[in-house]
């Protein structure tokens, strides 16, 4: 009875996620919900197809990339998912270098307001 209830709840989310995409075209997060669904329910070539769509939307969102690399890791296309996760590494790697360089900035100048006092 869980597991029929389970369906029936994905296959409501499913209906939900295709009609927010049918009347807004443009809600990223449709589809990314749905590519998360399609990628719990094992259906990896409809989560790459509506995942990549959400990408091509928002090309900047590592969700959408992280969802897009496992699909592409379950359906045998490793060089697609290692492209996916290297971009995110990369994108990881910039902000967290910009983050850092925000800090330095912060601490230099409490450095120089406390030398000013």
């Amino acid at each position: 009875m869980l597991f029929r209830s389970n369906l029936n709840d994905m296959t409501q989310a499913e209906n939900r996620f295709k009609k927010i995409i049918k009347i807004n075209p443009l809600r990223v997060d449709a589809y990314y919900n749905l590519g998360l669904l399609y990628n719990k329910k094992g259906q990896f070539d409809q989560a790459k197809q509506v995942l990549k769509k959400g990408n091509s939307l928002d090309m900047e969102s590592l969700n959408i990339r992280y969802a897009l690399a496992a699909a592409y890791k379950n359906t045998g296309e490793n060089i697609q998912a290692e492209r996916e996760l290297r971009y995110i590494k990369e994108r990881l790697n910039l902000w967290r270098k910009k983050e850092i360089d925000m800090v330095n900035k912060k601490l230099e100048d409490l450095g120089r307001s406390k030398n000013g006092k």
